[in-house]
């Protein structure tokens, strides 16, 4: 019994033990050359968890950015994300392939968009925190029109 449970602790070991592969995990379309992309990345040592896996966001082969929530434009034409590594707002156009940084600061972990394209602006529904008691309000972004 105690030689099955040594050779029972061994085997446990070794299967945590393996690695994981890195790399691509998972793409997802998102329509108008943009899609996200689930990467597993080497975390640097000494961390909880020996890899990581991190969303970013593509215009075609072009990184725009660890993102969280996006949306994209009815036209087509630009996303809106929140960049995870500081968790500003950023607009993407595809006509020029400009970002435009819409705050200044982290105003909350955006939860959805509602874009107002024709008139101009982008509604963010942003939470303050999660240890918050303050409900989440709704933001407006100025977006410049550029065609």
């Amino acid at each position: 019994m105690r030689l099955s449970l040594i050779l029972l602790l061994a085997l446990m070991t070794a299967a945590q033990a393996q690695d994981v592969p890195l790399g691509i995990e998972r793409v997802r379309d998102l329509g108008f050359g943009f899609r996200r992309v689930l990467i597993a990345e080497q975390n640097p040592p000494n961390t909880f968890e020996s890899v990581g896996h991190f969303e970013y966001l593509y215009y075609h082969e072009r990184k725009l950015s660890q993102a969280n929530e996006a949306a994209i434009a009815p036209s087509g034409k630009a996303i809106i994300y929140q960049d995870g590594p500081s968790g500003n707002i950023f607009v993407f156009r595809r006509t020029d392939g400009r970002i435009t940084q819409l705050t200044k600061k982290f105003p909350g972990l955006v939860n959805r968009y509602t874009w107002h394209e024709v008139q101009g602006f982008v509604d963010a529904f942003v939470i303050p925190s999660s240890t918050s008691k303050k409900p989440g309000k709704w933001i407006k972004l100025l977006i410049t029109r550029k065609d």
